[in-house]
């Protein structure tokens, strides 16, 4: 993208803070919609960014709103949605009858559903999904840091069927790489998807509940027995759905997962913890819960994935009632 992009970053937790602080430090226009609390923070003191990707203070180029009234008249090159999955379809409702102008929103979250609810209410032709496997922490409301990063940020045409937004992709894409933003375009978003999808399903859950990293929860014979029935269960519904991947069996990935991923990251503990340790809602539903979804839809059994789903939902609960 050529020039200065005006950029919407709709969510500015810690992926929409990193994305959003490393495009204006880049001099694009940047609108960071987030909560009032947050956005007046960052009004004030701009967003520090640190951790391996190096340490930034931002400032210059960001304008931090807290509701989508606020914007309305305004135009903008691409947004860039980095909500919760659970927020999904309020946020594609508000793109559905914006106050604002844009061309194109990019998924860029966890889990199964995003790319679909968005092109249910704004269309297909507008919704490009982006898979990001970097690991930020929120250290305050202005200050993040880039604990790890497995790949770049992969950006393309969200449904296979339908690749007439991949010019958009390989633009935004471009964009990002240029702002010092791993990031690459690629025609195969919902295998790359699927992959973190299986990586996320079978640790976040046992991470979050065990209070366990990565490479402590591979260590244990029980617990990784668990995570092959949670991989082994995701494959089967693949197969029955005819749903694209990169590795065509269960075994295969389970040998990639063990063998590269986890030990990539060993030393990291799951977002999931965090958000039980913060009493908030976790993303379960988009994971372990949209593939026990999925197994209902197609006949096949998923009780593991249906056991660590229900397992999240009681402790959110019970997390909550410790207030």
């Amino acid at each position: 993208m050529a020039g200065r992009a005006r950029i919407l970053v709709y969510g500015a937790g810690a992926v929409g803070s990193l994305l959003g602080g490393f495009l204006a430090k880049a001099g694009h226009a940047v609108t960071l919609l987030g909560r009032p609390q947050r956005m007046q923070a960052v009004r004030e003191y701009g967003l520090k960014i640190d951790g391996i990707w190096g340490t930034h203070h931002v400032s210059e180029g960001l304008d931090p709103v807290a509701s989508p009234e606020a914007l309305r008249g305004r135009c903008f090159d691409f947004v860039l949605v980095t909500v919760k999955a659970y927020d999904t379809a309020e946020v594609a409702d508000v793109l559905a009858r914006a106050p604002f102008e844009y061309r194109i929103a990019v998924s860029v979250q966890n889990g199964y559903g995003n790319v679909e609810t968005l092109a249910d209410r704004i269309g297909r032709a507008r919704v490009l999904g982006g898979r990001i496997i970097t690991g930020v922490a929120t250290i305050s409301a202005t200050h993040v840091r880039v604990t790890v990063s497995a790949d770049a940020l992969r950006i393309g045409p969200a449904f296979d069927d339908d690749q007439s937004t991949w010019p958009a992709a390989v633009e935004i894409a471009g964009t990002l790489a240029a702002a010092g933003i791993p990031a690459e375009p690629t025609r195969s978003y919902r295998q790359y998807l699927w992959d973190k999808i299986l990586y996320n399903a079978a640790l976040n859950p046992l991470g979050a509940l065990l209070h366990a990293t990565y490479g402590q929860l591979a260590e244990h014979p029980g617990v990784r027995a668990i995570m092959d029935c949670i991989i082994r269960e995701a494959y089967a519904v693949m197969d029955a759905l005819d749903i694209p991947r990169f590795l065509a069996t269960a075994d295969e990935y389970l040998a990639q997962f063990y063998g590269r991923l986890v030990p990539a990251t060993a030393d990291h503990y799951p977002s999931m913890l965090q958000d039980l340790r913060q009493r908030a809602r976790t993303e379960i539903d988009a994971l372990n819960g949209a593939i026990a979804q999925l197994a209902a839809q197609a006949n096949v059994p998923a009780p593991v994935n249906e056991m660590l789903t229900a397992m999240i939902h009681v402790r959110e609960r019970t997390r909550r009632s410790e207030l």
